[in-house]
Parts: C-alpha cells; structure tokens; sequence
C-alpha cells in the first residue's frame, strides 16, 4: 500500500490525517464518490479527530487495535470510519459486537486490508453472538448521525465529554454489586456506560438524587469522595479539566460541597473550599 500511494502521488500521512485534497485523490482511484468517501473518514488535526461533525481527543481514537465487524468484512472489505471511534462497541448494521482485527503498531499498515484480510476467520461460527443495542448505543451512534430523537438532557452537551461522564458514572454504579477488582468480559464493555446514560435520564435533580444513592451505598463520608466516586471523581479532578467536562465536573462538586463535612482550606475537585456549606443530616445517614 504504501508503494501505491506513493506512486499514484498521495501523501502517506495526510491521507492517514483524512486531509481533503487526500481523500478526493483516492475518491478519484477508487471510484467511491468523494462525498462518501470524507462523511465515513476521520479528520486528524491538532490533536484532535473530527468525525460526522463531533470531536474527539486523537488518543482516544484507533490505536494499535483495529476494530471491526466480521460481517461487515465478509460483505464489503474495508474498515469503516466509524469503527475506531470510542465508544463504539456494536455494529448498527448487524447488532454484532465489534472484535479486535489485528493489532499493529504502523500507523498506515494497521490500515492494510487488502494485505491481512486472508488471515481472518470470517466463518459465522467465529464471530461473536448479536446483541441488542443498549440506550447509550442508540442514543451514541444517533449523535452521530446528528440527530437528537432521544431528547435527552445529554444532549445539549459536548457528545465526547457526556460518554466520558456516563462511562465512569456507570463504573462507579456497577461497583456497588460488582467487586472493582473483577475486570469486565469483552462482552460486557457495553455494559457501564449504558448504566451511567440511564442514570442521566431523568436530567439534573434526577442525577443529583442517583449521586447521592451512590455515596450511600459506597461507604462512610469520612472515606473522602475520591474513595465513593473513583474514576468519575479523577475524571473530574483532572488539574487542566477540559472545558467539555466542566458542567459535570460543576454538578459533582456542588453535590460534595453539600453533602461532605468539608471546611476552608479543604479542596474538592481542584478548586478550594471557601466556606462550609450546610450539610443535611440525611447526607450524613
């Protein structure tokens, strides 16, 4: 592949960055109209991916795993756009779990179809069981597409940064029935964020309501909110917290405010307490 591309004059890396005059080379190769070809092509700048519209941080997305659908190979060889998003677990095509492809660390062979596509079981019997997608599946891969038929309070917030919060939400829910040092199945990866978006259903005072259950049933005030929240806590606690995340990182911080025995001098998710808020008796139950 990469002596094609070099022939046919189409830079290595800005192809592999979904740069526009690029893409519309290989559009032009290929036959594929270009429109298609850059709506399912991520877009890699400053750091940043762009994709459909939504951004997202470049380490988050692809990597040394290649993601796909069996069935989708065994139909069409080729790797989607959307595939090494995070967050997509499932293809909205067939309802099958997505698997690890290959893994390879060269940023332009991980892309190499044509090249491993031999070497992969594409037999039924191989591929993972279908499953029916879970609300945060829908509610995700309909962002994506640009549409809001959820109406979901989450929606008037960055599409990144409310799965991150739904994920580690999700996290710190299940850990009250599943013990944290029990890593999750593959199969089962789909399974905290989903938890976390239900959470987020019923907007603002319902996820206060579902903080404060948490705490409950997590432990005792005086194990200090990083101990209850875990990860949620950390995400939020970040010292550069992105600017995506602040509105969760505001309704947590406000929750621990009001219901942590905390005093001036103290610090709660990066920023000081200045003075101590009144802490109900049933926060303290």
């Amino acid at each position: 592949m990469r002596e094609f591309l070099r022939d046919m004059g189409i830079g290595i890396n800005s192809l592999i960055a979904g740069e526009g005059a690029a893409v519309s080379q290989l559009a032009e190769l290929s036959g594929v109209p270009v429109a298609e070809l850059r709506r399912g092509t991520p877009r890699t700048s400053d750091g940043q991916v762009w994709f459909a519209g939504n951004c997202f941080p470049a380490a988050r997305v692809g990597g040394r795993k290649v993601r796909g659908c069996l069935d989708c190979l065994k139909g069409q060889p080729g790797l989607r756009g959307i595939w090494p998003l995070p967050f997509v677990t499932i293809c909205p095509e067939h309802n099958r779990p997505l698997v690890t492809l290959w893994t390879i660390q060269d940023k332009l062979d991980r892309h190499d179809v044509t090249r491993r596509l031999p070497d992969l079981d594409l037999a039924p019997e191989g591929r993972p069981e279908p499953r029916d997608p879970s609300k945060f599946d829908l509610w995700w891969l309909d962002r994506l597409e640009g549409n809001t038929a959820f109406d979901h309070w989450l929606d008037q917030f960055d599409l990144h940064a409310s799965a991150q919060f739904c994920l580690e939400l999700g996290r710190a829910a299940i850990a009250t029935t599943v013990p944290k040092w029990r890593a999750l199945r593959d199969d089962e990866q789909w399974w905290p964020a989903d938890v976390g978006f239900r959470l987020c259903t019923g907007g603002e005072e319902a996820l206060r309501v579902a903080l404060a259950d948490l705490q409950h049933l997590m432990g005792r005030p005086e194990e200090g909110p990083r101990k209850i929240f875990g990860g949620l806590h950390d995400l939020l606690a970040a010292d550069l917290c992105p600017k995506e995340l602040r509105p969760f990182q505001s309704i947590l911080r406000q929750h621990i405010l009001k219901t942590w025995p905390l005093a001036p001098g103290d610090e709660v998710l990066g920023e000081p307490v200045l003075r101590r808020e009144s802490i109900s008796l049933s926060a303290l139950a």
